[in-house]
């Protein structure tokens, strides 16, 4: 039997459109006016840029779903990556008002307190005669509801309006003051302080409550003292009932959206605002004037939705995508029609609660424009006349900036394909390219299409950095851009490291420096592309090392080392002062060490443990270790207990016994569980040395750790698999056995 063997190889690329330059534009380019490669790559770099800028600044508006009551179902059914249904944080229309108002936006004028309004007891009055007697009387209205008037007494105001009471009080005055019958005389009466009123907001609000109100506060100052509706809240149908039985209802879009006044708003003491359940909520998003969730009633369509977002934005030209909840709380998408139709109030279609729409702003090319783009003055889209080249275009945009590329310009066209070309003339159109409407002229940057090369600062400098390399630029300039010298660098010398031309190799010029960063010196420090400038460190420069002592020091603090190298032993027999209770065999060296980022810079420290015998060194039996700066010595104090942790049936401390080896600790902690693992059982001395149980030479001193590891138990035998195996190997030998004696 012949082997054959297949090799099939599949390779599938798709290219999408986009404004990137292949390979052929790029020759069709060449071919129209001779563009050089890096001018190619220029126009890539910013047509990349400015696709980004242009999806950043025009980018529609997407379906984003709101977290309120209903609006949650439909996000919750959405993938959180997913681009056209990323939730968006959107608050009700009127929520927006009551956050962004002062309590004083919902005050009446106390000046000008309307004649319904009803006098209670506390209001301060005031009566004023004029024409043939000019006088001007205080009145309070008493407990009683009484008023007293000079000349008249008391007089009975209580259930009575502002203009009631001065119908009342006009009377009553007529005996006193007979011009005011003959019309030589006129009456007023008006409010100059008035009474708390006491009201009460339930329902679907924020805060639920009683609050105490100005005189003549109104139903929108109660509902933002609650903190207006929750989100399921109405603010369509708010009911206020009074004490005296009587009830009324208030639409606040009549106020907030229509500019109506309405009177049966004020409220009086006693009264109960009453917020009900919405009965529709529904969002409106894109191209609209203030997109919000509102609140529809049940007799309201889309249109009256429109209305009541501000209508349509003059870019709208598209159907209106509507997302709806279905009666399983899946996300079904409806499309009403053509936006200006509702409008414009030619359609009609009726909302549910919980819809949301999205009103999509046109997308149609321009037919009467060109873009300009990159160094020019004033970046941008301008009228496009038949006659129009490069040149008229970049006059239009202001001119040519300095940083511009003389040679050149690239035009960006749309082919019907949907396809772009890139076509090329100069600034004088030499070529005699005329441009079409919706070209895009791209004017290179100069400084793009240079080869730049970087200089670098290194070492003892506040801040490493690089730099694009210019003509003259001064190795002392970097420095000082650099945030200047280390105070631990050498101000005497700084050293080049150059690229020697031709050659895998550098060289380091030392270069001495006069009177620091002085501008007076050094103005021949010119570097060259690819310089490296390194500030190396002073060898004299010495600053203190500091070490802290914690613990069971009679001294503890932080203290200088005497000298760089100072050993653990000098330092401690120089400094410490120990007391009775110190436990030094438990001993403990901790030192800081900078970790470092991806890029190799320090940004953190990182403590770890140096393990050595405190008691051995300072006897002289073991070597000594030299401290660093930083480095943290504790000592703890007198410990008589061993810690056992792990997989044993009562961890904690025990009472340390110097006869007991590990096995007896174990013991006493009650034996390990199902799960210790008797073979990882590890040693922990109180100094830091860690061994192995069974290899221990001594017991375990006090403030040592025992541990014993997790060990999983072992799965239970599956006999149904072993013996299926075992049937499937018998039954291959047994074919086996009857292929062979076949062939034989």
């Amino acid at each position: 039997m012949k082997n054959k063997s297949y090799l099939i190889i599949l390779v599938l690329a798709s290219l999408a459109f986009s404004q990137s330059i292949t390979s052929a534009q790029a020759a069709q380019m060449q071919a129209h006016g001779n563009v050089t490669a890096a001018e190619i790559s220029a126009a890539r770099e910013m047509l990349l840029k400015e696709s980004k800028d242009s999806i950043a600044k025009k980018s529609l508006p997407v379906q984003e779903i709101q977290p309120v009551m209903e609006f949650e179902s439909i996000d919750k059914t959405v993938k959180a990556d997913d681009p056209v249904l990323k939730a968006k944080k959107f608050d009700r229309y009127e929520k927006i008002i009551f956050s962004q108002s002062l309590p004083s936006t919902f005050y009446e004028i106390q000046g000008m307190v309307s004649a319904d309004y009803p006098l209670k007891p506390g209001d301060n009055l005031e009566l004023s005669l004029w024409g043939a007697v000019e006088r001007q009387l205080a009145l309070s209205v008493n407990n009683q509801g009484n008023v007293f008037v000079e000349g008249v007494g008391l007089v009975n105001v209580t259930k009575l309006t502002l203009g009631e009471a001065e119908k009342l009080l006009t009377k009553k005055l007529q005996t006193v003051y007979s011009g005011i019958t003959q019309g030589r005389i006129s009456v007023n009466l008006r409010t100059t302080k008035l009474s708390p009123t006491k009201v009460y907001v339930m329902g679907l609000v924020q805060r639920p409550g009683g609050y105490d109100l100005p005189g003549n506060a109104n139903v929108f100052l109660a509902l933002y003292r609650a903190g207006g509706p929750s989100d399921i809240g109405s603010v369509r149908n708010i009911v206020i009932r009074r004490a005296n039985g009587d009830s009324a209802k208030i639409d606040l879009y009549d106020f907030l959206l229509k500019g109506k006044k309405i009177g049966e708003g004020l409220l009086r003491d006693g009264d109960l605002v009453f917020v009900p359940r919405a009965e529709k909520l529904v969002k409106a998003d894109g191209a609209i004037g203030v997109p919000a969730i509102y609140e529809l009633k049940a007799n309201e369509s889309l249109s009256d939705l429109l209305s009541f977002a501000g209508g349509l934005l003059p870019n709208t030209d598209h159907t209106i995508s509507l997302w709806r909840i279905n009666e399983i709380g899946a996300p079904e998408i409806f499309t009403p029609g053509i936006a200006r139709d509702f409008a414009g109030g030619k359609g009609t279609f009726q909302m549910q609660n919980g819809d949301s729409i999205f009103v999509f702003p046109s997308t149609r090319p321009n037919n009467n424009s060109v873009e300009v783009v990159g160094s020019v003055y004033y970046p941008g889209y301008y009228k496009w006349s038949s006659d129009m080249g490069i040149k008229e275009a970049v006059a239009l945009a202001g001119g040519l900036s300095s940083e511009a590329f003389l040679n050149r310009a690239i035009v960006q066209r749309l082919k019907p394909d949907s396809s772009f070309a890139y076509l090329d003339d100069d600034f004088d159109n030499t070529l005699g390219l005329k441009l079409l409407p919706n070209d895009k002229v791209i004017v290179l940057d100069s400084r793009v299409l240079k080869n730049w090369r970087t200089v670098s600062v290194a070492g003892y400098v506040k801040k490493t950095l690089n730099f694009e390399w210019q003509e003259g630029i001064n190795a002392l300039d970097l420095i000082v851009l650099c945030g200047g010298f280390l105070p631990n660098a050498s101000k005497e010398e700084i050293v080049i490291e150059r690229i020697i031309p031709g050659e895998q190799a550098i060289k380091k010029i030392k270069v001495p420096l006069k009177n620091g960063l002085s501008i007076e010196y050094n103005k021949d420090l010119i570097l060259e592309p690819g310089d490296r400038v390194v500030v190396n460190i002073e060898d004299s420069y010495y600053e203190h090392e500091i070490v802290a002592l914690t613990g069971a020091f009679k001294n503890p603090g932080s203290y200088s080392l005497a000298h760089r190298g100072e050993t653990f032993k000098e330092f401690i027999e120089r400094v410490a002062s120990l007391g009775p209770e110190a436990y030094i065999k438990g001993g403990r060296l901790f030192r800081k060490t900078l970790a470092s980022d991806i890029q190799g810079t320090e940004v953190t420290n990182l403590n770890y443990r140096v393990t050595f015998d405190f008691e051995k060194v300072l006897q002289g039996k073991e070597k000594d270790i030299a401290l660093q700066a930083n480095d943290s010595i504790y000592i703890p104090f007198e410990m008589l207990t061993v810690n056992i942790r792990g997989e044993v049936t009562s961890p904690g401390h025990i009472l340390w016994r110097s006869d007991w080896d590990t096995d007896d600790y174990l013991s006493a902690a009650g034996g390990l569980t199902i799960n210790g693992d008797e073979d990882r059982i590890v040693l922990t001395y109180a100094n830091g040395q860690k061994i192995k149980s069974g290899d221990a030479k001594r017991n375990p001193d006090p403030g040592s750790e025992i541990y014993v590891a997790y060990m999983p138990a072992p799965e239970p035998t599956k006999w149904t698999e072993i013996v299926t195996a075992i049937g499937s190997v018998a039954t291959t030998l047994t074919a086996l056995l009857v292929l062979f004696f076949t062939l034989k």
